[in-house]
């Protein structure tokens, strides 16, 4: 197993668990104490076996009780050797789940840790040893494959002309339109509750994704603001929505 020597805080950690693993492999690899259980099995096979008749009752006797004797003490020495080996063991494996969870609360503590592959997204500058606060919003993972789709906030005006199903068209501010062209959608929900601005939130699928009409790609940007045109009764619902494009990730 290599050695490490620039752990940081976790060095002691690595150093007492090296030292318990070296210990172990020292009693389990070299075959010693494997050898000497064998050993201690064998005696006692040994000391199972029949005396001999030609011998006198007395004698006979007192061998019997140091056999007995002699084979309790092999077992024992057999059992301590066993609880040796295994709180050896043990003691291992405690030391593996000492270090294990304090790398854990390293990790937890200063390693971001994305869900899955993708780009990162930054959302200010970040600089070394710069300090965040808690829960701050330091960037977004955007996946390779992603699906997305809009928010709209419609007024109360003309709400009812809205059905799921319905066209909707999409000219982002950072894209003119005349140059870009527009994106398309299809609404897909309409809340039944208004938000704090007195407004209803409408969802919008994007099937060709950020693909204009134009067949120009769009940049995806968190906040993207936009211009939505709903397309009622095979007629144009001119009040624009102002809405926002968000990452939905994968479906």
């Amino acid at each position: 197993m290599p050695a490490y020597d620039q752990l940081g805080e976790n060095q002691t950690f690595y150093q007492d668990f090296q030292s318990i693993l070296d210990e172990t492999l020292q009693i389990l690899a070299d075959g010693h104490y494997q050898q000497k259980k064998k050993d201690l099995q064998n005696d006692l096979h040994n000391q199972s076996k029949l005396i001999s008749k030609k011998q006198s009752p007395a004698l006979v006797s007192a061998q019997i009780i140091n056999n007995r004797i002699a084979k309790q003490n092999k077992k024992k020495e057999i059992l301590e050797l066993q609880k040796y080996i295994s709180d050896q063991q043990q003691k291992f494996r405690s030391s593996l789940y000492s270090l294990k969870s304090k790398l854990e609360q390293w990790v937890q503590q200063y390693v971001v840790v994305a869900p899955e592959k993708g780009i990162v997204l930054f959302t200010s500058f970040l600089q070394e040893n710069q300090l965040v606060a808690n829960g701050q919003d330091l960037f977004y993972l955007q996946p390779p494959q992603n699906t997305y789709y809009g928010q709209i906030l419609a007024p109360q005006n003309g709400l009812g002309k809205i059905k799921n199903g319905q066209r909707v068209l999409i000219r982002l501010e950072s894209y003119p339109s005349n140059e870009f062209g527009y994106l398309t959608g299809t609404v897909n929900y309409i809340s039944n509750i208004p938000t704090a601005t007195d407004s209803f939130l409408i969802k919008v699928d994007l099937p060709k994704g950020l693909q204009t009409n134009y067949n120009k790609p769009i940049v995806f940007r968190n906040d993207l603001r936009a211009q939505a045109e709903i397309m009622t009764d095979d007629r144009r619902l001119f009040d624009r929505f102002l809405g926002q494009l968000r990452d939905f990730g994968k479906r």
